[in-house]
C-alpha cells in the first residue's frame, strides 16, 4: 500500500513531533520519530518521481582520461569533460 493512501496523525508534546499511523479501524500504530516520517515521505516521493540513478566520480572520470595512450582522444576526451562540468555547474 502507498504510504499516500495511508492515514497519520501529527502529535506535539512539549515541543517534539512525531507521527502514528491510523490504522482503518482508527487505532494508532507506533511512534515514529518526525526526522524517520520525513524520510519515509522523502523516499516514497524519490521512488514515485526519479527514473533514474547516476554514481559519477569525477576524480576517477579524469584519471580514466589522463590515462588514455593516444593523446588526440585525450585532448578530445579533456574538453568534453570540461564541457559536461560547466553545463551541469560544477567545477
Amino acid at each position: 500500500m502507498s504510504i499516500f493512501k495511508k492515514r497519520y496523525v501529527r502529535v506535539i508534546v512539549n515541543g517534539e513531533t512525531y507521527y502514528r499511523e491510523v490504522s482503518d479501524d482508527n487505532e494508532l500504530g507506533v511512534r515514529i520519530a518526525e526526522d524517520e516520517f520525513n524520510t519515509i515521505i522523502l523516499d516514497t516521493v524519490y521512488n514515485d518521481i526519479v527514473i533514474d540513478e547516476f554514481l559519477v566520480d569525477l576524480v576517477q572520470v579524469q584519471t580514466i582520461i589522463d590515462r588514455m595512450p593516444n593523446i588526440h582522444d585525450r585532448k578530445i576526451m579533456n574538453k568534453f569533460y570540461q564541457y559536461v562540468l560547466r553545463i551541469d555547474g560544477e567545477q
